[in-house]
């Protein structure tokens, strides 16, 4: 089993070291459906950047560099749950220690990732929490930070998520190494959106996340599994676009086709709240990525409609990753109201 672990931490490396040295991709003439508002997304080459898009406005409602915060935590007064920063190929690790004095290192432990699905199954911190009586398990977590704007390790630390109340949380965090843990508490606000966080061991920031009704379709990095070629699950990056669970949900749709579909067709669709259900799949990898030769190509057909908590239906199609200069990371689409 460790072997197999080991081949898949290797194997994960080795693609994100590929895609980070990928040659100037030639741009690919794609098909442009003909009815809707022709919107791009500017997430820029290296992916830096995640935008907040918005539906009935058709506008970006917020953008930021992928690095601003590491966690978020739940806001309501009976919240408690906490999420990782996927777009940094984030981790975390159960230790089964409650003396972080017993922790300076990673050997033998299991990684695990927030599922892109949204669903809290998939959760990696999981249940830490007594919910009656808001008291922790104590446990020493490792938390690896992911990778940078340049793809190099943002480093190790360790957190104790001592207990939460309606009004806050308590925790303990330090670097991996350090003997030393300072204590931190973060308020609640109440509001639906949540609290981030971005460690430093020096000042960390504690700041409010986007507001949840503001918008629709979250653009950017984020990981997700993938499988070999025999069926063997690893974490990647991936760079495409999360749904708002608490506003939308979407139908795919490869058989009716963007320009026949209407307000009578998409009220006949099945909708799935999956949080990752429009994802990367619009698009597919052409070339050799062993030898960083390739390029994006928009995978026609292919239609997301989407249906809002308003009541108000919407059909979208890609048609473009490059921008006019031939710069990847600028994913084009068709967006109209039905």
């Amino acid at each position: 089993m460790k072997t197999a672990y080991n081949i898949s931490y290797l194997l994960i490396i080795s693609l994100l070291v590929i895609t980070g040295c990928f040659k100037e991709d030639e741009r690919v003439p794609q098909h442009i459906p003909a009815e809707g508002k022709s919107i791009t997304i500017a997430l820029e080459g290296d992916y830096k950047y995640r935008s907040w898009f918005q539906l009935s406005s058709a506008n970006e409602m917020h953008r930021e560099l992928k690095t601003e915060y590491d966690l978020e935590f739940e806001n309501g007064t009976s919240g408690w749950r906490i999420y990782l920063n996927t777009a940094l190929f984030m981790k975390v690790a159960e230790t089964h220690q409650t003396d972080p004095l017993k922790v300076t290192d990673t050997v033998g432990v299991k990684w695990k990732f927030d599922s892109s699905d949204g669903y809290f199954s998939g959760n990696s911190f999981g249940i830490w929490v007594d919910t009656l009586s808001g008291l922790s398990d104590q446990q020493v977590r490792i938390i690896d930070r992911g990778i940078d704007l340049k793809g190099r390790s943002r480093g190790f630390y360790k957190v104790i998520i001592d207990s939460v109340t309606p009004e806050n949380y308590h925790l303990r965090f330090g670097l991996l190494k350090s003997n030393e843990m300072k204590t931190l508490v973060i308020s609640k606000t109440n509001k639906e959106e949540s609290v981030r966080l971005l460690l430093d061991e020096n000042s960390p920031i504690i700041m409010p996340s986007v507001e949840e009704n503001s918008y629709d379709l979250l653009f950017g990095q984020y990981t997700t599994l993938l499988y070999t070629s025999e069926g063997a699950p690893y974490p990647y990056l991936v760079t495409g676009v999360l749904i708002n669970q608490q506003q939308i949900e979407v139908a795919v749709d490869s058989i009716i086709g963007y320009n026949n579909i209407n307000l009578n067709t998409a009220q006949s669709m099945q909708y799935s709240k999956r949080k990752d259900i429009i994802g990367y799949n619009w698009k597919q990898t052409v070339g050799d990525v062993t030898t960083g030769n390739v390029s994006y190509i928009i995978r026609e057909g292919i239609t997301y409609v989407i249906k809002h908590k308003d009541g108000l239906y919407y059909k979208m199609q890609f048609f473009k990753f490059y921008n006019d200069k031939g710069e990847k990371g600028y994913p084009a689409f068709l967006l109209a109201p039905l």
